[in-house]
């Protein structure tokens, strides 16, 4: 059994969730470039690469997961009648 999700999978959550939550990680990769092109040392524009996927983490850690029950609730108070 393959343990990736499949597009419907995604496809569902997005719809169950309301929508899309914002992930920052490709504006992360983008400021790493922008700093690269601008002569940014690449140790630090690695470091910034590497930070990338934790900013998404953070943000799930300090709102994110409020929007996720809200929105399953919201799910189970519909699904009830």
């Amino acid at each position: 059994m393959n343990p990736l999700p499949n597009a419907d999978t995604l496809h569902h959550h997005a719809r169950r969730m309301g929508g899309r939550d914002p992930n920052h990680t490709p504006a992360m990769v983008a400021l790493a470039v922008i700093a690269a092109l601008a002569g940014v040392d690449m140790a630090v524009c690695l470091v910034i690469l590497m930070l990338a996927p934790a900013v998404t983490v953070v943000g799930y850690e300090m709102h994110g997961y409020r929007h996720q029950a809200d929105a399953l609730a919201k799910e189970d108070s519909l699904n009830r009648y």
